[in-house]
């Protein structure tokens, strides 16, 4: 698509943030997706990137449950620290605010560069318009009969309630995937959750084996995004 300031201000953006630039090329002309298993993401805090408490339900507490019929819960079990699957595939883009500019400048955290660079003063990045983006990939997946859940990233440090723990036990909640601590704000994530078994996900997509996880291709993403590098 044709880029310049005004269309650039006025645009709806995802942004998904690459070290390398053939990475954001593939994304950009092939619509490349890489979906990771929830384990990479926790793996990352070794590296001092990523969130050591993905997937988790703190504790200790007291899990109550509430039967059919009944108005009031009944404790269950005492727990500590329940994970959530580890090898759910996820995948991650950045949804900033809207407005995230400072007169004439448009203001990215600095700590997107530790988070997504290879250094600290250069960034691959790819623009995308949500409402195209989000409609090709859940067209793809709907044609596949992949299932999906998705939305923002909540972030917080609180603990969830024992009605909401017993949700995610009886898989009628996913808050777990889409919670991480406020020291990753600035990232602005918003997150596609893969439901099919991994099986399921490979025999539908054929999906590419990678270092960290699969890869497969909605088509290009050229008519509704641009290729940018951001330095500083």
């Amino acid at each position: 698509m044709e880029i310049n300031i005004e269309t650039f201000r006025n645009g709806d953006w995802y942004i998904k943030y690459f070290s390398k630039e053939k990475y954001a090329q593939a994304f950009y002309d092939l619509g490349q997706i890489q979906v990771c298993p929830l384990s990479y993401f926790i793996g990352l805090e070794k590296q001092g990137r990523g969130d050591n408490n993905e997937g988790f339900i703190n504790g200790p507490g007291i899990l109550y449950c509430k039967e059919e019929g009944e108005t009031k819960y009944k404790k269950l079990v005492d727990y500590t620290v329940l994970r959530a699957n580890t090898q759910s595939l996820i995948f991650c883009i950045s949804d900033p605010p809207r407005f995230v500019y400072e007169g004439e400048t448009f203001i990215i955290d600095p700590k997107i560069y530790d988070d997504f660079g290879e250094n600290t003063a250069e960034l691959f990045a790819v623009f995308v318009n949500k409402k195209f983006f989000e409609e090709k990939l859940l067209q793809y997946c709907k044609t596949k009969g992949i299932g999906l859940i998705y939305g923002h990233v909540c972030y917080s440090d609180n603990e969830l309630p024992p009605e909401e723990i017993g949700k995610i036990i009886g898989n009628e909640s996913h808050k777990h995937y889409f919670k991480k601590s406020t020291k990753f704000h600035h990232q602005c994530e918003y997150r596609y959750v893969i439901q099919n078994t991994l099986e399921s996900f490979l025999t539908r997509t054929s999906a590419t084996k990678t270092a960290n996880g699969y890869i497969f291709e909605i088509g290009s993403l050229q008519e509704g995004a641009f290729l940018a590098k951001i330095v500083r």
